[in-house]
């Protein structure tokens, strides 16, 4: 090999060099930024942790105050069968009595009917909250092996550099004894 032709051999590898550094700069910034979204996600999933968290507090309250409305609905009505007892002697209170009760009834149903409703609408709430948590996981998942990934291929490639960086270097050593002058 000619001082020429190791001079370019030199050039193009000290050429290849600077491409494969900022190659492996430009992987570096991109596990940067998988990184960061891996974070945002993981902020997400806490977020919608909570949340869930909140609404079946929200949830317990209501059971609480429809459990309430279940033993002042029971009250009434013993309080309107002892007005029942009384009926012969006011009659008139007790189609009064009996109005109300029934107005009430009506009113425990419809609470009742909006209660269900809650219930059903809260439970596709959930089961979209946890579609959506395992998505993310999911997403985070493959950010995860998509990062792994990257840094098994920059790994390799630094590898593969310094590799190639001792061969140059033996064949300059063997070029370098090759050309020096016999005593």
């Amino acid at each position: 090999m000619t001082g020429e032709e190791l001079e370019r051999a030199i050039q193009f590898l000290l050429e290849s060099q600077a491409k494969n550094d900022a190659q492996i700069g430009q992987l570096g910034v991109r596990v940067d930024q998988i990184g960061a979204r891996v974070d945002q996600l993981a902020v997400q999933v806490a977020q919608l942790g909570v949340r869930v968290d909140q609404l079946a507090v929200q949830v317990d309250q209501l059971v609480v105050q429809v459990d309430q409305l279940v033993v002042r609905v029971d009250q009434l009505t013993r309080n309107v069968a002892q007005l029942t007892a009384s009926v012969t002697q006011q009659s008139g209170s007790v189609t009064q009595l009996t109005t109300s009760v029934a107005r009430l009834a009506g009113d425990f149903a419809d609470m009742k009917g909006l209660v269900r409703e809650f219930g059903e609408s809260t439970r596709v709430f959930a089961l979209r909250v946890d579609e959506r948590l395992d998505r993310l996981e999911q997403e985070a998942e493959r950010g995860d092996k998509h990062r792994q990934r990257l840094d098994t291929a920059l790994a390799e490639l630094a590898e593969r550099m310094n590799s190639l960086i001792r061969v140059v270097e033996g064949h300059i050593t063997d070029e370098a004894r090759h050309r020096r002058p016999a005593r």
